[in-house]
């Protein structure tokens, strides 16, 4: 940090003008120091969420690291296998996830059918037969979300 010039009188004035700088000093390395440990908090889950997301990304890195070694039909069926295992194994699951989740949320609003439509100012008759036919539906709902 850049101060303006003084003009120190004496060495009293002297030694307290490079106090105030060293306290400064600190306060600022003290900030610093925080700011840096407020950035790591926020990227080391980030990163360890990328990591355990990827199957560890070192693990295939490595594999296909030493299968390059050995000879070329082994590091392509490395590579080859690094890729199925991506799309069918890592996205089939993460999406299988996603779609349980979503279908516990709307086979509850399906539950409750009769009541939504009732406040979306439907007919009694009409809401009670929809609600009906829609309870009787929540099962699918989970099997159309796996196939």
């Amino acid at each position: 940090m850049v101060f303006p010039y003084i003009a120190i009188s004496n060495e009293n004035d002297m030694l307290e003008n490079s106090l105030i700088s060293g306290i400064i000093e600190n306060c600022e390395h003290d900030l610093g120091v925080k700011n840096f440990s407020v950035h790591i908090g926020f990227s080391v889950p980030m990163i360890l969420a990328n990591m355990f997301f990827y199957d560890i990304p070192l693990v295939p890195l490595v594999s296909v690291m030493f299968a390059g070694h050995i000879d070329d039909i082994e590091l392509v069926g490395s590579t080859l296998r690094n890729s199925w295992l991506t799309v069918t194994g890592i996205t089939l699951m993460s999406s299988a996830l996603i779609s349980a989740i979503f279908s516990i949320i709307v086979s509850i609003l399906w539950y409750y059918t009769k009541l939504v439509l009732i406040l979306l100012h439907q007919e009694p008759q009409v809401a009670k037969l929809a609600a009906f036919y829609v309870k009787y539906l929540i099962p699918r709902l989970f099997t159309y979300g796996f196939i």
